[in-house]
């Protein structure tokens, strides 16, 4: 009596006509078997078996003692038993809920609620480099999110969760959740359900948000610590050596190679000397020669100043190579091949509500100084080692065929990288990692 005196009930899943009562922790829903076993064969086997006599029951009910937490449990019925709740995508939702229906609707088998949870799951884990960077630069707001609070009951210590259901929800592109500050339980998430293709990025993520003692030691997460298995962390831990050296390293080489681009219009007119041949008019009349020594001018790629020591060369080459003595310095700021948003809204400063009421948007800058504070990027976003914007501090240094040459290379560059991403996490490829999902989500 003294127990049942602790245990609390949720209102939302407390049905005066329910049949069954599943008590976690010390936390007690009323609903209704049929509609249990209807939907998962797990509880459809659970419910068969007799109860004894002396089974425990509250109000003459009998009680189903379950082993997970809560909070999951609490979102995996409201899923289950309303489904307004926990609507498809695009509908906005948070974490915890997806959480929760993901876990539980892989544990007890309920595919349609599992289905929905990886299509919330995976819209912060786009398998395209496309996806990704729109990710990285979309402005989102969170409207109608489910939310749980836990108000502590005035007759007693334990917390009581509660559901309240979100107002009508809005659909907008992009993430359906807040995933700042989730890494560890996303990825331990996915492991549990088996969901590899949210993986590559969500592994990517984790390495540029978090410390190597996060990794190591974990996080806490809704007052319970989560840690990956021991070769994940390892994995994180060696692919962050590829990610931070091979990988952003061959991101630049548009910078080195090849020597002189074929499609140059200054070919004939090196750093310090006279233009000649029939790209004379052209070469003289470029605004990144200065019009008394034609040596290159590199302040607006880098800031470097003139760069008498490339005398001779082409002058474009000399451009590209001093801007690759600049972006090698910013290699020690763990800059990556591609850029990473730590937050939902990424690296645009969006503002993020779950009231119902879009908050002030910070404004379009998207530009860092690479020597200071970054200008357009939300704290904790991790910048790549190159962007538009860097081209951008090039251009007046180089002409236009080279930087058209510069562009497509990069963007060849960055395409490869994201192809390899998964191989770097000793997954399958993103080809493969697709036919899984598609099974996965029953499409």
């Amino acid at each position: 009596m003294e127990e049942e005196k602790s245990l609390e009930r949720v209102d939302a899943l407390w049905f005066p006509d329910g049949n069954i009562i599943i008590r976690a922790d010390n936390v007690l829903f009323r609903v209704f078997k049929g509609i249990l076993a209807a939907h998962s064969p797990v509880f459809a086997d659970l419910l068969a078996f007799p109860q004894p006599e002396d089974a425990e029951s509250i109000e003459g009910c009998a009680v189903l003692q379950l082993d997970d937490s809560a909070a999951d449990t609490m979102y995996f019925l409201k899923a289950l038993f309303d489904y307004e709740f926990f609507a498809p995508y695009p509908a906005k939702t948070d974490f915890d809920a997806i959480h929760g229906v993901l876990r539980l609707g892989t544990k007890y088998r309920v595919e349609p609620l599992r289905r929905r949870a990886l299509e919330h799951l995976a819209s912060a884990h786009p398998p395209t480099l496309a996806g990704w960077d729109a990710l990285c630069s979309t402005r989102l707001t969170f409207l109608g999110s489910p939310t749980l609070s836990t108000p502590t009951s005035p007759s007693s210590s334990v917390l009581t969760p509660t559901l309240t259901r979100s107002r009508p929800q809005r659909f907008a592109a992009g993430p359906s959740f807040d995933f700042e500050h989730l890494e560890l339980p996303i990825i331990t998430l996915a492991r549990y359900a088996a969901a590899d293709w949210i993986l590559p990025t969500a592994f990517y993520r984790a390495i540029a948000a978090l410390t190597s003692a996060e990794i190591l030691d974990g996080i806490d997460y809704t007052g319970v610590h989560v840690e990956m298995e021991r070769s994940d962390k390892l994995l994180c831990l060696d692919a962050e050596k590829v990610l931070l050296g091979d990988a952003t390293s061959d991101i630049l080489g548009f910078l080195w190679s090849p020597g002189v681009i074929p499609t140059c219009e200054r070919t004939g007119v090196p750093v310090g000397g006279t233009p000649q041949g029939s790209n004379a008019s052209a070469a003289s009349s470029t605004t990144s020669l200065s019009s008394a020594s034609a040596t290159v001018t590199t302040t607006g790629a880098g800031g470097i100043g003139n760069s008498p020591g490339f005398a001779g060369m082409n002058p474009c080459t000399a451009a590209r190579l001093a801007m690759r003595v600049t972006a090698e310095r910013w290699r020690g700021d763990r800059l990556w091949p591609v850029a990473v948003a730590a937050k939902c809204p990424s690296a645009s400063k969006a503002s993020v509500s779950v009231d119902g009421e879009a908050a002030e948007d910070g404004g379009d800058e998207n530009m860092r100084d690479r020597e200071g504070e970054a200008d357009g990027e939300e704290e904790g976003d991790a910048r790549a080692i190159w962007g538009e914007e860097d081209f951008a501090r090039l251009a007046p240094s180089v002409c236009a065929p080279c930087l058209a040459y510069m562009k497509t290379d990069w963007a060849e560059r960055r395409a490869r990288f994201w192809e390899r991403l998964p191989a770097v996490f000793g997954l399958a490829g993103w080809e493969e990692l697709g036919v899984m999902e598609n099974v996965g989500r029953g499409r």
